[in-house]
């Protein structure tokens, strides 16, 4: 007889198997509480009304994408965040706090290098990334050409920053690619 603790792992080990997880595409909407992607992760979970939850990554429902077949609705709207990125858009992605709120910023991160960018400024520099539905950065890359100390600092600036207001369409918040002009002067 196993003990009760080797069971119960045993238990929720054999749950969690690939066997007894559904393909997306044999998910019905009528059973479905949610589904919701993770930007970061690159991931949709769904979570069952029966109380059942499954994540699947990208690889997964990416194979599972035959335009002949229809996913729910709901992971369609789910695995489509995660997919699709505007460029533009009816209300663009905006730093939290607004136009203030980014000088506000920019002006505490001039005061913390000032050595640096009175050796290698003055530069206006324009930095382009994507600003996820979940208001993450990513793909955040110089354009043109500047000092390489003061764009590796314009990165950071935008990287180690708060976290953007996504964009909207439709009434829906996306991804979308942005840029933001940083005067060093």
């Amino acid at each position: 007889m196993l003990p009760k603790i080797l069971f119960l792992f045993f238990s929720i080990h054999t749950h969690a198997s690939l066997d007894t997880v559904p393909t997306l595409h044999n998910i019905r909407q009528e059973d479905i509480d949610t589904a919701i992607a993770a930007y970061k992760e690159r991931t949709v979970t769904v979570k069952l009304k029966t109380g059942d939850t499954y994540t699947y990554t990208s690889d997964q429902w990416r194979k599972e994408r035959d335009p002949a077949i229809k996913l729910a609705p709901k992971i369609e709207e789910a695995t489509n965040l995660l997919e699709r990125f505007f460029t533009k858009t009816e209300i663009p992605p905006t730093f939290p706090g607004g136009q203030t709120a980014w000088n506000e910023y920019q002006s505490k991160i001039y005061s913390e290098h000032k050595r640096l960018i009175k050796k290698y400024g003055p530069a206006t520099i324009y930095v382009q990334f994507i600003v996820s539905f979940d208001g993450q950065m990513d793909q955040v890359q110089l354009i043109g050409n500047a000092p390489a100390e003061l764009g590796d600092l314009a990165i950071r600036m935008i990287k180690e920053g708060p976290a953007w207001e996504p964009a909207t369409q439709n009434g829906r918040k996306v991804s979308c690619y942005t840029h933001q002009k940083i005067d060093f002067q």
